[in-house]
């Protein structure tokens, strides 16, 4: 099953505008769901330290 984001990069009629906004919708998920995977990670291991790091 294809994106949202995908499907706008396909369709033609999306302005990059548009585009954008589906890249920052996902950025912004992408966001929380790391917070709330180091929250988990902190609350099993209270005695390690915890950091999420992106690859560039």
């Amino acid at each position: 099953m294809e994106s949202r984001l995908v499907n706008a990069l396909l369709d033609e009629r999306k302005s990059d505008e548009d585009i954008l906004l589906l890249i920052a919708e996902k950025l912004s998920l992408l966001s929380e769901r790391g917070a709330m995977l180091e929250e988990m990670l902190r609350a099993e291991f209270p005695n390690e330290t915890v950091e999420l790091m992106v690859p560039a």
